[in-house]
Formats: C-alpha cells, structure tokens, sequence
C-alpha cells in the first residue's frame, strides 16, 4: 500500500457501490456504513436506532489534509474521524479495529466511495503489525505530565497509575478530558503518554487547573513534572497498548523502573526563577531543551536527535 493513508482503488477493481455496502458484522467486528448515512445519524444496524456502549466509529473523511478528531457524537458514539493525509493512518485504522474489538465495540467503519471499504480495512489488519512490535516510526521517547504533588507521591509508589485504579484507590484526582470527549470507560484504565513535542501532556496539566478542557498554548499555568520514557523499551515488554486515536497508552499502571529516562520540573530549568509566567508552550520548550541536554551528556554521540512533533 502506497504511503498515503488511504490507498484509492482503481476503477477496474471497483465492485458496485451496493457490493460495498453491507449489514454483516465482519471479523474482528466491523461494518460499513449504509450509502448516504451521517455519523450523527441514528444507529442503522441496531432496530432501536441506539448506539450505547457497544459501538464505535472510524471514519476516513473524503478531503485531503492531517487533521483528525475525536470525541462523541451527539448520541453517545464515540469515534475518530481523520483526513486521508493523516501519518499511519491505515496502521491507526487497524488498531482502532483492534482495540474496540478487545472491548466488545463492532466499529462502523466509513470511508469514502472511491475506496472499497472492506478490502480496505482486510489489508490494513493484514498489514498492521501487532500492537508490541516496534514500528519503524515509533518515536524513542515519550511524555506524561503531571502536578508536583501527583509526581511526589508518584515517585513515592515507584509507579504511574491510570485514572480509574487511583479512584479505586480513594485518590480524589480530576479526570477532565474523559467524560468531555465521551470517551469509554476503558479509557480511564489506561495511562496516556504524547510525543515529545507534542503540547498534549502540558494541556492536560492546564486543564486539570482549570477544570476545563484548554489547549491555548499561551494561556499561563503551573507547571509540575514531565516524565519521559523510553516508549521502544515499553513495547517490547509487552506493555504498550495502541488503539488507534493515540500514540500509545499502557494499562492500569507503569512502573518507573526501567522505564523512566528524565523527569523535568520548573527547579531544574528556572533554578533561580527567572521566569514570571509559564505557558504549555514555554515550558515545553524549556523542559525539552534541558531533557535533551541529560541525553546528550548519557549517550555521547550516539544521543538520539530532536524528534518531531
């Protein structure tokens, strides 16, 4: 398959649309959506028209472009939609699959009409390593942020714990982000991780101040600890879960150790507090710079370079 995300069939390949479009749950439980329906439209394969818990939806939009988003419809569904220039997005496709599939969700898979959906989808799951394998452009190094005070009883434990296993704990953390997007309940269970240069992590920390969902860059907030993993060692232990809408997430909890490369805060970038006003870009910045800088002086000329967002 080409490098672009969806691959387009050629005409001579083309069964009719009304081959394309089918009712039959297929394995590892999908279906194709009926010709002309909108995602927030009523469920055309339940006789309720419900969606509940038990499905999911990927849709690849009909428009070039790398944007792609996530969250529920107004009926409770909750789905990744992405445009075709989307990086990975037949790997993203497959996992998505994969993942709701082990959650007991049948996804209504959409694509656009010049692509045959089921073929599609068959050689994306064919072709998609399993989730532990390392893939070529899996980056070394990944980012969790959280509160000073959530890292000292982190580094306490000597592990990072998902959302749900902390409320069973009796540990009274904000969980924004879950319950505004319409995520599953598995998602709670899970760990999530970001790119290094991705803002994600510090707009959880903004948002958790807040008690909203903010991704203003620029807006200030107090930052806490960012961690950063080593994401090649964690897969290849088995514990990396991908499912489709992240980078990767791991399951209930992560041990510091081996893990654990760095863990950066305001003291070891500002030391004599120089900075008035932090923002998630700033201290992005700042953090990464100095992140860089311990991997330097540990590897010597063997140290990774800067990775992309």
């Amino acid at each position: 398959m080409s490098e672009r995300c969806v691959a387009r069939a050629t005409d001579a390949a083309k069964p009719s649309l009304s081959a394309r479009i089918s009712n039959t749950v297929h394995p590892p439980g999908y279906v194709v959506a009926p010709s002309g329906w909108d995602w927030q439209q009523v469920n055309p394969f339940a006789n309720d028209g419900r969606y509940g818990p038990d499905w999911s939806f990927f849709q690849i939009l009909d428009r070039g472009g790398t944007n792609y988003y996530n969250g529920s419809n107004d009926r409770g569904m909750y789905a990744l939609r992405a445009e075709r220039d989307v990086a990975h997005l037949n790997e993203r496709l497959a996992d998505w699959i994969r993942y709701e599939t082990r959650h007991g969700r049948t996804v209504i898979v959409q694509m656009p009409l010049d692509v045959d959906a089921h073929q599609h989808v068959t050689q994306c799951l064919h072709e998609t390593p399993a989730e532990h394998v390392v893939r070529a452009y899996d980056p070394r190094w990944v980012v969790h942020s959280t509160s000073l005070a959530s890292w000292e009883r982190i580094r306490a434990c000597g592990e990072l714990c998902s959302y749900a296993r902390l409320q069973r704990a009796g540990y009274k953390t904000p969980g924004v982000g879950f319950w505004e997007l319409g995520e599953p309940d598995d998602y709670a269970e899970h760990i999530m991780v970001g790119t290094v240069e991705s803002l994600s992590s510090e707009h959880v920390v903004s948002s958790q101040q807040k008690g909203v969902i903010c991704t203003k860059e620029h807006t200030p907030y107090t930052p806490g600890a960012r961690l950063y993993f080593d994401l090649q060692a964690i897969l290849r232990d088995r514990l990396g879960v991908r499912d489709g809408a992240h980078v990767i997430k791991v399951h209930e909890r992560l041990p510091l150790m081996p893990y654990l490369v760095a863990a950066i805060d305001v003291a070891q970038v500002d030391p004599l507090h120089q900075v008035g006003t932090w923002t998630p870009n700033s201290f992005l910045g700042a953090a990464n710079a100095r992140f860089y800088e311990i991997i330097a002086d540990s590897n010597g000329p063997d140290a990774p370079h800067k990775e992309e967002a």
